[in-house]
């Protein structure tokens, strides 16, 4: 998976060559969620458990990189606003695999793991 900070879970950034090489190969579709390689068009992204999508990029040699793992909605959030994200990113109906745009959105830990907890039901009027 992608490199988290042990106290809060924020996705590290990683270095400014892997960051080029991602932008330079790699396209997102903010409508389907979907991220594809630039050159082959190929949907990359495979499960990695409780539905969420991953991917193993690497070993890039022109920039001396060896493998490294992504989690893909970390990926799209990156491609499409240029920046790394700066804490955890959330789906915000609740499908992991769902990484359409607008479905995902930057929260504290707190709130993500607040949201795991929460039901949805809205109570009957008596």
């Amino acid at each position: 998976m992608s490199e988290y900070s042990i106290q809060n879970c924020i996705p590290i950034e990683p270095s400014q060559e892997w960051l080029k090489y991602i932008q330079d190969n790699y396209v997102y579709d903010e409508l389907s969620g979907e991220v594809k390689n630039i050159k082959t068009g190929k949907v990359i992204g495979t499960n990695c458990g409780k539905g969420y999508l991953k991917t193993c990029l690497g070993p890039i040699k022109e920039f001396n990189l060896g493998k490294k793992n992504f989690k893909l909605h970390i990926l799209a959030w990156f491609l499409y606003f240029g920046s790394w994200p700066t804490n955890e990113i959330d789906h915000i109906n609740n499908i992991p695999n769902d990484n359409r745009i607008d479905n995902l959105r930057v929260v504290d830990r707190e709130e993500n793991l607040a949201k795991r907890y929460r039901t949805d039901k809205v109570e009957e009027p008596f």
